[in-house]
């Protein structure tokens, strides 16, 4: 098994790359390309992590992360800051914990995705992320830069050579528009790849849509500082005026005291389908920085 860690180098990723290309002959669409320079990745995260009865795991996540570490930090360096908590829960993933990637931050190329808020079978509120693209950062000789996979290690698609996944961020963007005009389940359509609203209730759209998404891995931590925008689930509360407003779910307006240039957008989080709002809040605001060159204040 490669170790992420230290086997990897540029000369691998490109010779990757190059394999991948090749196999892939169908030329990417412009249109789709310039999307995908412009487009950051994803990560979820949810509101909180609770155990199962008599487990004590009530741990407030979303302030771990916004107002604590101030930062997504990778399993192994969660771990080395709260050692308390080492250990607590179920490890997943055997793939990628073979190669090290618990040394990494993960994201997806594509919208956020539910199934990350859900613990101990509850779907619980979700944060989404979008991560600068200039965290991806032109690899140098260093360990542990930042690179992608073609595939979640996971993932029924990855295969069973898992050194040739191993790709440079922006030769990982490139082939994601090759699979986009040549894999025919997207339709030529870069918001199917990406995730859409609109493919929902295709037949296996909801559960098999990670399996072909682009997968990114930042060593150790990405600051507040890389963080284009934040997703932020409220709840819909009903005014006596007769109108409605969004209530933040966690301090929210502590946080943008704190922060106030990093950008927040509020979202109605539903309870009666979890996996459903948070795509279609990341789909809104990615289309509208698409076509704005800017994040919306709320979705």
């Amino acid at each position: 098994m490669i170790d992420a860690t230290s086997d990897l180098t540029p000369l691998l990723l490109t010779e990757n790359y190059n394999y991948w290309a090749s196999r892939s002959p169908t030329l990417a669409d412009d249109e789709h390309r310039r999307l995908a320079r412009l487009l950051p990745t994803s990560h979820t995260f949810p509101y909180e992590i609770i155990g199962t009865p008599g487990a004590r795991l009530n741990w407030s996540i979303w302030r771990d992360v916004l107002l604590d570490d101030c930062a997504l930090l990778s399993e192994f360096e969660r771990d080395r800051r709260r050692p308390e908590r080492a250990g607590k829960l179920e490890r997943h993933a055997s793939a990628a914990r073979n190669a090290k990637l618990f040394y990494f931050v993960f994201s997806y190329f594509g919208g956020h995705d539910g199934y990350y808020a859900r613990t101990n079978t509850v779907d619980l509120p979700a944060f989404g992320v979008f991560i600068a693209p200039d965290s991806e950062k032109p690899w140098v000789s260093e360990a542990r830069a930042p690179h992608a996979t073609r595939r979640d290690l996971g993932s029924p698609q990855a295969g069973i050579d898992f050194e040739k996944l191993f790709l440079l961020p922006e030769d990982a963007r490139e082939l994601a528009c090759k699979q986009i005009a040549q894999d025919p389940r997207h339709k030529m359509d870069f918001w199917h790849y990406w995730g859409s609203t609109k493919y929902w209730s295709e037949f296996g759209y909801k559960s098999d849509r990670w399996e072909w998404l682009f997968e990114f891995h930042f060593p150790n931590e990405i600051p507040l500082s890389k963080f284009a925008a934040i997703l932020w689930p409220c709840e819909l509360k009903k005014l006596e005026s007769g109108g409605s407003a969004l209530e933040y779910i966690g301090d929210g307006r502590a946080f943008r005291e704190r922060h106030p240039t990093c950008h927040v957008i509020q979202y109605a989080w539903d309870t009666d389908d979890p996996y459903l709002c948070i795509l279609s809040a990341s789909e809104a605001a990615a289309r509208h920085y698409i076509r704005e060159g800017s994040f919306p204040s709320r979705v």
